[in-house]
């Protein structure tokens, strides 16, 4: 220690206290890696394959590497005491960050080239019952070593071309920040300050686990089981904690020291103390500490379960401030949280906080103390003096004098391969790995691109296991939660490495969204949802299976039960229409997708993260545009002698009556990206059958057609432009009544048209046709063909979600033909607006007017004429992806 130091320690009359701290270290199977290509060694050579292996152990400079890569043949060698036979040499090289092993004889040239500062290791084959492994050792090592304190390390095999040889070496993992050896650092720790107190800011033991779905970590139980050994004054829970939820965690705290100021619980037994008092003894004279704990209020987005189970995390600053105030008789307060920059400088300014543990993100590589002396004439009660990192463990001294703060000192000690890890705790972790790895072994995607060294980085391993839910789940559009961020490592990628990307416990839902619902819902998660794809968020008219919206269409949009617990997602996604049924985990959908390309020998990241919302896969629909129906009877009262004709009331002298309704829009379509075709029904027909009349008909038109269209053709005129035909039968389903004195009937309404043209539509206008036809009168049998023309506008505009302003024009021209006469028209067009109001899913009600004008080809019918309808209508509105 410094003189300074010294300085203060001895006017520090009333005594030292010493703390051990630590926090949001991950669990027991925490711990990182960092493997590359050795650049410097490689040099130039190509690189044939990067393989990882999880059969490889360590213990310091000793490597066991089992020869066909598999954990399980450790499992069963070290368990057999095997014989060991010396045969070679190689070189060993070992970095902060990982250990180069070059063997002499299967890589001569890179033996030359991994450094001076590389030393010579003996090369030993051990076998036992069918199992082979190379034993690595620096010269003179014993053989055969202490079995049970090697530990897993990952490890990357690397084959390389030089010349017209291949040449291999491996790159074996220095673990980063390993549990085993944290643990270790906190016994030293307390064993050199004897009557310090360890405190741990949370996230302690692990969370969710990768390899068990839907499950928690195998290394939980060996987590609280070091808590009870290492005896802590105060703990704080974090995320990892909590993922069970409350009451599973209490029951697993049983007695520890957990205190969460922030907490409130509506079920008494799922309380937690806000906070906890120690007495220390200083030599000096007793010091009074009390210990509080914050809660991030952010993990209550990650686990649902809190709030199901009546857990409230409310206002760190509200709820530290009031637990200051009902505290009395304190020396030094101490405030545990694992929380973000912003949530640690709120307590900070809080005053009558001593020190804080949980500053994050401050790197302690090259720290070797901190020394702090305080004024003495600084405010009572003014903000936290002390912020300790979290970076490792660390030990700090607080000097108090006459029952005040006066100096501190904080010496982090970082978690390096140069400790050695806690037996216990490295007996439980290969216990677990040894049973789980060997079933998570085998390859299970290929690095992206075309090279063998390429790293499979967040980014795109994002639209991967997003592409892999839509595919999984059958889904149209996806909203998931954010997916853990691990080490990254080159080459193939195993089965192991892809589930501790998949840790969750996110549980998927599908909802079906109506399309005049889905672009509201797109630009509203743009801001609001961490992972999206499926869709271009945040843009106007957006493509979803490389088709624009279709708002009458209905979308299957899969989200999880952890995103949708987010009161800001819920806030801007209303997502009720929610389909029953098994809830797949997360985990669960994206493992069986990548698993199923894997069995079939396709490239999962190639195929899957190329996919975009452009992608125009084959569509079948059943489209309902419109159904609708009605019949309604009215029976008057008998009256042969008009006693009630002066009566003033319709129902009492209007004749009994019937009156059918229906108006019918239906078609079956096929699109895909070379070819599209519909078939299509239409049907408009109502009749008013008044007692002692003649029927009559208000409305009679039937249509069958069928078109194709080619929309591989594209013809890029200012906008695309697709060729098309249709074949239209239109009729009438009864003859027209000429003359109701002599009962005479018009020829029943029977024409066969063909239209040959173009086609395009864009955002709001969903359809777009011009054509030429030749139309034939079925009806007059000695007619010709009619030359003319065809229009067709369809535009539907969203208004509102669920409100939508539908617009379509019909329109034909006709040129001369011979031996026209009345019945023949020069134009005539059907213009149907309507206001559609989604009342339910596959309901909608809609005020509409219909307008159809006409002008004839002789004399007199020159002028032209209109007809038109107002009306509201409740109709069946929808499309059924088939």
């Amino acid at each position: 220690m410094s003189p300074m130091w010294w300085m203060w320690s001895g006017l520090a009359v009333a005594g030292e206290l010493a703390l051990v701290t630590s926090g949001a270290t991950g669990g027991i199977g925490s711990g990182g890696w960092h493997l590359e290509i050795p650049k410097d060694i490689v040099g130039d050579a190509a690189v044939v394959e990067v393989e990882p292996l999880h059969g490889v152990m360590a213990q310091d400079r000793a490597l066991l590497i089992a020869s066909d890569g598999q954990a399980s043949t450790l499992s069963l060698l070290r368990t057999r005491a095997p014989a060991c036979t010396r045969t070679g040499e190689g070189r060993l090289q070992r970095r902060r960050t990982e250990m180069i092993l070059v063997d002499a004889a299967i890589a001569p040239t890179m033996a030359g080239t991994i450094g001076p500062d590389s030393s010579p290791v003996e090369l030993w084959r051990c076998r036992a019952t069918g199992s082979e492994a190379t034993l690595v050792l620096p010269q003179g090592g014993e053989v055969p070593p202490a079995w049970d304190r090697f530990e897993h390390r990952l490890s990357l095999r690397i084959e390389v071309e030089i010349g017209q040889q291949t040449e291999r070496l491996f790159v074996v993992g220095v673990p980063q920040g390993d549990p085993a050896r944290r643990i270790t650092a906190i016994e030293q720790a307390l064993t050199r300050r004897p009557g310090a107190l360890w405190v741990d800011a949370g996230s302690f033991v692990d969370g969710t686990s990768a390899v068990r779905d839907g499950g928690l970590s195998l290394h939980r139980p060996t987590g609280f089981l070091a808590l009870r050994r290492l005896a802590p004054a105060a703990l704080a829970p974090g995320r990892n904690e909590l993922t069970p939820g409350a009451a599973a965690f209490l029951a697993e705290a049983g007695e520890l020291p957990y205190v969460a100021t922030n907490w409130s619980a509506e079920d008494a037994a799922l309380a937690l103390p806000s906070s906890r008092v120690v007495q220390v003894d200083t030599g000096e004279g007793p010091v009074s500490v009390a210990f509080l704990g914050i809660v991030a209020p952010s993990i209550s987005r990650w686990v649902p379960a809190l709030a199901e189970e009546g857990i409230l995390l409310t206002d760190p600053v509200e709820a530290l401030t009031a637990a200051l105030e009902e505290l009395e008789d304190i020396d030094l307060v101490v405030v545990l949280v694992q929380g973000g920059p912003e949530l640690i400088q709120r307590i900070q300014r809080i005053g009558g906080i001593d020190v804080v543990v949980g500053e994050q993100g401050q790197r302690v590589d090259r720290l070797g103390a901190v020394e702090l002396s305080l004024r003495e004439g600084w405010i009572e009660g003014g903000p936290a003096p002390i912020t300790v990192p979290l970076d490792g463990v660390a030990e700090v001294t607080l000097v108090l004098e006459g029952q005040r703060l006066s100096a501190a000192r904080i010496e982090p000690t970082r978690i390096t391969p140069e400790l050695e890890p806690d037996q216990e705790v490295l007996a439980a972790i290969n216990a677990v790995r040894d049973e789980v790895s060997p079933r998570f072994e085998r390859p299970l995607l290929q690095p992206p691109g075309s090279s063998p060294t390429a790293v499979l980085d967040d980014e795109t391993w994002t639209r991967v296991a997003c592409a892999a839910v839509l595919e999984a789940m059958d889904a149209h559009v996806a909203l998931l939660s954010s997916l853990p961020s691990v080490p990254v490592v080159p080459g193939i990628q195993t089965e192991l490495l892809v589930v501790e990307r998949l840790a969750l416990l996110d549980r998927l839902v599908v909802h079906r969204v109506r399309g005049d619902q889905l672009q509201h819902l797109l630009d509203t998660a743009a801001q609001a949802v961490p992972v999206a794809c499926g869709a271009p968020f945040g843009e106007k008219a957006a493509l979803v299976g490389g088709r624009s919206i279709d708002p009458i269409r209905s979308y299957r949009v899969v989200t999880t039960d952890r995103l949708l617990a987010n009161g800001s997602v819920q806030a801007v996604i209303q997502l009720d229409d929610r389909l029953q049924g098994p809830s797949p985990t997360l985990r669960s959908a994206v493992l069986g997708v990548l698993q199923g390309y894997a069995g079939r020998g396709r490239d999962a990241v190639e195929i899957l993260s190329q996919r975009s919302p452009s992608d125009l896969d084959p569509l079948w629909l059943l489209r309902m545009t419109r159904a609708s129906g009605s019949v309604s009877s009215f029976r008057g009262v008998p009256d042969p002698g008009g006693l009630y004709s002066e009566i003033p009331e319709t129902l009492a002298t209007s004749p009994s009556s019937v009156t059918v309704a229906t108006d019918l829009d239906l078609a079956l379509e096929y699109s895909s990206r070379v070819f599209a075709w519909d078939l299509r029904s239409k049907l408009l027909w109502s009749e008013l059958d008044v007692e002692g009349e003649d029927a009559t008909e208000q409305s009679d038109d039937l249509r069958l057609s069928t078109s194709a269209s080619l929309p591989g053709a594209d013809l890029e005129l200012g906008t695309p432009w697709v060729p098309y035909a249709e074949l239209l039968f239109d009729s009438e389903i009864t003859p027209t009544i000429a003359d109701l004195q002599l009962g005479t009937r018009n020829p029943r309404q029977r024409d066969l048209s063909l239209t040959a043209g173009l086609s395009s539509s864009s955002g709001w206008l969903t359809r777009l046709r011009i054509g030429a036809l030749l139309l034939k009168d079925l009806s007059v049998v000695d007619k010709g063909l009619e030359p003319g023309g065809r229009l067709e506008i369809t535009t539907r505009v969203p208004l509102a979600p669920g409100v939508s302003w539908a617009t379509s024009l019909d329109g034909f021209l006709f040129a001369n033909s011979r031996g026209q006469d009345a019945s023949d028209l020069r134009f005539k067009a059907l213009v149907d607006t309507r206001l559609e109001l989604g009342v339910l899913r596959w309901l909608s009600a809609a005020p509409y007017a219909q307008v159809f004008a006409f002008q004839g080809r002789v004399d007199q019918t020159r002028d032209p004429a209109v007809a038109y309808t107002l009306g509201a209508s409740v109709d069946l509105v929808g499309a059924l992806e088939l």
